[in-house]
């Protein structure tokens, strides 16, 4: 009875951490495409090339509490040579002319080296209806200034780790409504679509399919 026990109580503890997995592979010239081009975001670092990134955003296991998170990024490769990107100027406050949020110093000095520095950036968490979502940008199209090269990687990998939390699941209870419009709404904010409920622990590969990545999904208890 005793090693039933303690073999329930180990499982319980397995169950309850998670390692979610994230695979996105990337279209090295979408960039070049305009109309994608146009979807995406783009850095405003003061005084530093103006590069499109891409935002991941995904939906926690409810009653998850976040841990720690890995980004990998597959080595870059030049996709382009000879090219001039625009530099972003210091922002200046919305009563000021558009047309000069955008204007670099004249002494503006680019180093030879490839923008932006950070590969990746964890932004925080956000919750919705009382779904947790993680939010990331990455950043896989790089560009050094010098040379006027331009370097894309092609996959990235995003590991997240997280265990159950029974102050976490009651504070997602008070607000938690998945509902036939709820989850249209979240899966338009999510880089994984919700293909089931998402209090059930389930194992299960999902795809989804964007204007420039492809993003494989698997979750696994570590």
């Amino acid at each position: 009875m005793k090693k039933v026990f303690i073999l329930y109580s180990t499982i319980l503890f397995c169950l309850s951490l998670a390692a979610f997995e994230t695979e996105i592979k990337i279209a090295p010239f979408a960039w070049q495409n305009k109309k994608t081009a146009e979807e995406l975001p783009v850095t405003i670092n003061p005084e530093e090339p103006v590069l499109p990134f891409i935002p991941v955003n995904i939906l926690l296991p409810y009653g998850h509490r976040y841990l720690n998170s890995t980004v990998q990024l597959s080595t870059a490769e030049m996709v382009a040579e000879n090219i001039t990107l625009p530099v972003a100027g210091f922002q200046l406050p919305i009563s000021e002319q558009a047309s000069t949020n955008f204007s670099p110093s004249a002494n503006t000095i680019l180093e030879n080296r490839l923008y932006p520095s950070q590969q990746w950036q964890f932004l925080g968490l956000q919750y919705f209806r009382g779904y947790q979502i993680a939010l990331f940008n990455i950043y896989p199209y790089r560009y050094n200034p010098v040379t006027q090269k331009m370097y894309a990687s092609s996959q990235i990998s995003i590991s997240i780790d997280s265990e159950f939390s029974e102050a976490e699941a009651s504070y997602q209870a008070k607000f938690y409504t998945p509902s036939a419009k709820t989850l249209p709404i979240i899966n338009s904010l999510i880089a994984i679509p919700i293909k089931f409920h998402p209090i059930k622990r389930q194992k299960f590969i999902g795809m989804y399919l964007l204007p420039i990545a492809i993003l494989t999904f698997r979750c696994r208890n570590r």
